[in-house]
């Protein structure tokens, strides 16, 4: 079985890759751009430089007069982001929350604006660490009413504790058998959580896929992968009904408190643990997970 860790970062450059380069015009934007200098070759270092010069002409005592203009102007900027290095995503991120330390209701507009793009169900680029360091900012500042603070504190728990390279969360639930039991790590090189509805029609399709994965149920049958299958259903009688042709090979649990321990855009929905239980992959659909299952 080859390195779960290698495998995720090949199929991760793929996905990337039909992420489109950024395409820009004078019409398009709100403020000057910055001129990329042609002695910078290649996209990741022309991409780094606009970043981090994005703002250079941006009067932000006027910008945000005009909201819509404003939230354009910053989607085109979050879209530059898969292009550069992280390193220095990071370090102009921290720098354009900083212009903005004094000015708490634009802040908290550029919060709402990256999780409306980076962080819904609708996002084609989904990211975590796009999005923490705003909802971050808004709740460090304290000119931030606290009312405005929870819904972003919540987030901020939740997506700290369940970031990709961080150990999974640990969990209790009840399984299909009514008892009570823990998540924990175990000797599988390999544990794809799956987050489920009973009630959802893909979720319905992604399992069967899943059993029916070839590479999968081998490696579940040598030990090297298990799945643990959770829902927020309650588990009353119906539940443990409508989950008893699970495969047998699956744990099967409800947990129904799960949202508050780990960050699910939606189901069905995988996380994806290596030997030592940390997240390598998370929100991933059946798709990616049968992709990955071929290639380990």
């Amino acid at each position: 079985m080859k390195k779960l860790h290698n495998v995720i970062i090949r199929v991760a450059v793929v996905m990337i890759a039909f992420v489109a380069a950024p395409r820009m015009t004078a019409q398009d934007t709100y403020f000057q751009l910055p001129i990329v200098p042609d002695s910078l070759q290649g996209l990741q270092p022309r991409v780094d430089y606009l970043i981090e010069h994005y703002w250079d002409f941006c009067d932000f005592n006027k910008a945000f007069s005009n909201r819509e203009r404003m939230g354009e102007s910053f989607r085109s900027y979050l879209n530059l982001m898969p292009h550069a290095s992280a390193r220095q995503a990071h370090k102009c991120i921290a720098k354009l929350l900083k212009t903005l330390e004094k000015r708490p209701e634009d802040m908290t507009f550029l919060a709402n604006t990256a999780e409306q793009h980076v962080h819904s169900d609708t996002s084609e680029i989904y990211s975590d660490e796009l999005y923490l360091p705003f909802i971050r900012a808004v709740v460090d500042n304290k000119r931030v009413d606290k009312s405005i603070k929870a819904r972003y504190e919540h987030q901020v728990r939740v997506l700290s504790a369940s970031q990709v390279g961080m150990s999974a969360p640990v969990f209790d639930f009840t399984d299909r058998d009514g008892n009570r039991r823990t998540f924990a790590p175990d000797s599988a090189e390999v544990t794809l959580i799956y987050f489920f509805d009973t009630e959802c029609s893909d979720c319905h399709l992604a399992r069967t896929r899943l059993n029916a994965n070839i590479p999968t149920s081998r490696y579940l049958d040598a030990g090297l992968v298990r799945v643990v299958a959770i829902s927020a259903e309650e588990p009353d009688e119906e539940w443990r009904e409508k989950v008893k042709n699970f495969p047998s090979t699956w744990t099967v649990g409800s947990a129904p408190d799960i949202d508050t321990v780990y960050d699910i855009k939606s189901t069905p929905s995988f996380y994806i643990l290596d030997e030592n239980s940390v997240i390598r992959m998370k929100n991933a659909n059946i798709d990616t997970v049968l992709t990955i299952m071929s290639r380990l």
